[in-house]
């Protein structure tokens, strides 16, 4: 991996397979230890897809290598590059969503996350492209968006979570590359 510009490996389970293993033992590590951009594509992809390189954003510093990735995949290969971000969920079960304070409070949310992405699109020079914003999972939205847009690629940064970390918390970019229907780059 040495000077590599990134590692391309498949991915164990098909698109549409609902399997225990989705990625094997070597994807996983290859995303764990990240010796370069990993390309993780599932089996059943016969051909890139048509559309736009997708950049999926926490809008943390971790980023910033993907958006240099990302910017030189879709000018090398002449794609539009498009931004994702996924904000927090917030549904309760305990609480009627027909109910006007929750609904205004939840209205507020989604503009505060508008506002925010709309802030480090413009901080990294982003303004002129096109965004999705998105609520829930991070790996189910982006997966689905990328299917909408029919993305020739899905780029993201990794936070490099140490073992114990990966416990508590769920790697979005492990995720997505389990089960995504285009190549998953993921930039360390």
């Amino acid at each position: 991996a040495d000077g590599a510009s990134g590692l391309v490996i498949g991915r164990a389970a098909r698109t549409s397979e609902d399997s225990l293993i989705r990625l094997g033992h070597v994807a996983r590590r290859l995303l764990r230890t990240l010796p370069a951009p990993i390309v993780v594509v599932p089996p059943d992809l016969t051909a890139v897809a048509p559309g736009p390189v997708l950049l999926a954003s926490d809008l943390e510093p971790v980023t910033s290598a993907a958006l240099a990735f990302a910017r030189r995949l879709a000018d090398d290969h002449d794609r539009p590059l498009e931004v994702v971000h996924v904000g927090e969920d917030r549904r309760s079960e305990l609480i009627e969503e027909f109910e006007p304070a929750w609904l205004s409070g939840r209205d507020e949310f989604h503009a505060t996350v508008e506002r925010t992405v709309n802030e480090w699109m413009h901080d990294n020079g982003l303004q002129r492209l096109t965004r999705h914003i998105a609520y829930g999972d991070p790996a189910e939205q982006i997966a689905a968006i990328a299917a909408r847009r029919r993305a020739a690629a899905v780029v993201v940064g990794s936070r490099h979570l140490t073992a114990v970390a990966r416990v508590f918390i769920s790697s979005t970019a492990s995720a997505l590359a389990a089960t995504a229907g285009c190549p998953v780059i993921v930039v360390r």
